[in-house]
């Protein structure tokens, strides 16, 4: 059973030490310091030598993040974007295909002609075409509905790939 305790901050705790906090504190709570961790080492060695579950963790607490505080619209419009030509594999990865389903018609939804980058998503974002706004804000509404928080499945994708996260201290 999940614990109630919220865990204020990251202080240096390996990813075994975190993930036996999931008995006494809540897992969004040790989501947030996964995240922070992992920022603190992508600061230190750059965001293309994290490992996939490291890039993982980032993608989808961007997603968890954004999407709950203010929808798609709000994650493509932010420095978050930067994670969304991988968060439908990201989401996959953590093994919510439903929330992978809801990235993936929320890109749709921008019509982007060609791949989908960083450089054309922000293109289509700053046209501000309400058409686009209005099929992204019904995704939202499924999201709430049907996916909400992430950090359950984010913590269990953590655990089974526990090698594949290594915080630094």
């Amino acid at each position: 059973m999940n614990g109630e305790e919220w865990l204020e901050a990251y202080s240096g705790q390996t990813t075994d030490e975190l993930l036996v906090l999931r008995k006494t504190h809540r897992v969004d709570s040790l989501a947030c310091a996964f995240e922070r961790a992992v920022q603190n080492k992508a600061e230190e060695i750059g965001l293309d030598r994290l490992t996939e579950a490291e890039r993982t963790i980032l993608a989808v607490s961007a997603i968890d993040r954004e999407v709950n505080n203010g929808g798609f619209e709000q994650f493509f419009g932010n420095s978050s974007c930067e994670f969304a030509p991988e968060m439908v594999a990201s989401l996959q990865r953590i093994g919510f295909s439903e929330a992978a389903e809801l990235a993936q018609d929320a890109i749709d939804a921008l019509h982007i002609p060609g791949p989908v980058t960083l450089s054309t998503i922000e293109a289509v974002i700053e046209r501000e075409d309400e058409a686009i706004v209005k099929r992204l804000d019904s995704i939202d509404s499924r999201f709430y509905d049907e996916i909400g928080d992430l950090s359950g499945h984010l913590i269990a994708y953590i655990a089974a790939n526990r090698d594949s996260v290594i915080l630094p201290q």
